[in-house]
């Protein structure tokens, strides 16, 4: 019983460590910001997010086989998704 509860108190003192260490990991590298494309211009609408999961299948996706059994399941999900991709844009 006691073996039990050690490997039981081992694993979850490890997944806390792993919880901890791995955000404070990413805080001391030199994590990039991505430019935002519509921070001078308050009036610009940005249209990168409208029918984005197909846009990004099409364009990252070397297989025409996997695009086009892919296709009619993210053009769906983007259309499930549209009016929060639509609200996206107003926000950069």
């Amino acid at each position: 019983m006691s073996v039990q509860r050690a490997l039981v108190f081992a694993v979850m003192l490890l997944l806390i460590l792993t919880v901890v260490m791995v955000p404070c990991s990413a805080l001391a590298g030199d994590v990039p910001t991505p430019p935002v494309p519509c921070a001078r211009d308050p009036n610009c609408y940005n249209t990168d997010y409208l029918l984005g999961i197909t846009r990004e299948l099409t364009d990252s996706s070397d297989s025409r086989t996997l695009v086009a059994v892919l296709s009619p399941f993210t053009i769906a999900l983007d259309v499930v998704l549209l009016p929060f991709e639509a609200f996206m844009g107003f926000l950069g």
